[in-house]
């Protein structure tokens, strides 16, 4: 299933990469990013869980996050280790 999941993740971000691409992305704000997750956050009280098309609307908002992710990592600078500490549990 987790290779399933991982496919479709691909196959969205190969269709994004083609409609947008890094330039596009490269220009977006902070305050873009999270204004694309807002939109898609606030559609989603409106998706009908079980179809497909709600699934691929999910799929976005999901690749959402990872790009705000990116953003933060390559545009703003912040090291991928910073970002992970909170997740290393200390002994």
């Amino acid at each position: 299933m987790r290779d399933k999941i991982f496919k479709e993740i691909d196959k969205e971000r190969e269709y994004q990469d083609n409609k947008w691409g890094d330039e596009f992305d490269s220009k977006n704000t902070l305050n873009d990013w999270v204004t694309y997750i807002n939109i898609y956050l606030s559609n989603a009280a409106k998706w009908e869980f079980l179809k497909r098309s709600s699934a691929n609307s999910f799929l976005k908002l999901l690749l959402l996050g990872l790009l705000l992710w990116k953003f933060l990592i390559v545009m703003m600078g912040l090291p991928l280790d910073i970002m992970m500490k909170k997740r290393i549990k200390k002994k």
